[in-house]
């Protein structure tokens, strides 16, 4: 019994390390130039950061700013890519003058974090097509 105990507290405790530790890979902070949008909320430009809200099955990203007050939380959807990222980076879609938060590029990683379309960005979707604009992260 004791050594069932001390097993199950070793496979917890791996598991706890391994998601800190991707945890910590997800976390992304940038200098922003422009004004962009999240969701339906616009945010100026300025210093952000990205950090997981809670555990990373939920998904949720908490956006702060140079403060470390928080501005929006975001569900966001994990996706498989092609390439790895060759930089951390914010990727934003351009529409004219109007930039929209898409998702996050991790360095060596062939994953992306997604961030949802607001209403403002669908409908100019439907009416251009969008330029990526990529910031890179200084984490």
């Amino acid at each position: 019994m004791k050594k069932q105990i001390l097993t199950l507290a070793g496979v917890l405790s791996l598991l706890f390390v391994a998601g800190s530790a991707h945890a910590q890979l997800v976390q992304m902070q940038a200098n922003i130039p422009f004004e962009f949008k999240i969701v339906n909320k616009t945010l100026p430009a300025g210093e952000y950061k990205i950090v997981p809200d809670g555990t990373l099955s939920s998904n949720v990203m908490r956006i702060e700013n140079y403060r470390g007050t928080p501005v929006a939380l975001v569900v966001v959807r994990r996706s498989e890519t092609r390439h790895n990222g060759e930089t951390n980076a914010f990727v934003f879609n351009r529409y004219g003058d109007q930039y929209f938060l898409s998702n996050l590029k991790l360095l060596g990683e062939s994953i992306r974090w997604e961030f949802p379309r607001g209403k403002a960005e669908t409908e100019q979707a439907q009416a251009s097509q969008a330029s990526e604009v990529l910031v890179a992260s200084e984490r």
